[in-house]
């Protein structure tokens, strides 16, 4: 399986604490080479910028069970998509060090 596309879909703020911290997660549309379209939650809510690489790694293989065959495409798909929609506060050079 290779990843074709990562689109943004949502940024979720809960409005308040859910007890164990404050997170608000961004929900994007992954689009497969055979065109299977699946929905991946990422938070990386006031992660510093050596977190995000491991944050979308852990979401990625939990939902796709390592069978990416461009995680590494993959990860620089996700990192054009948040630091062009204004997402995180770092640049992508500073969260592709991490590839």
């Amino acid at each position: 399986m290779k990843v074709k596309s990562i689109q943004f879909l949502e940024h979720f703020t809960p409005n308040m604490s859910c007890g164990t911290g404050y997170s608000e997660p961004d929900t994007f549309e992954v689009t497969l080479d055979d065109d299977s379209v699946h929905k991946l939650v990422v938070d990386i809510w006031y992660r510093p910028d050596d977190y995000i690489y491991i944050e979308f790694k852990e979401s990625f293989e939990k939902k796709f069970k390592n069978k990416c065959e461009n995680f590494r495409d993959a990860y620089i798909m996700y990192v054009n998509e948040i630091c062009d929609k204004g997402l995180c506060p770092y640049t992508k050079e500073q969260l592709l060090q991490y590839v």
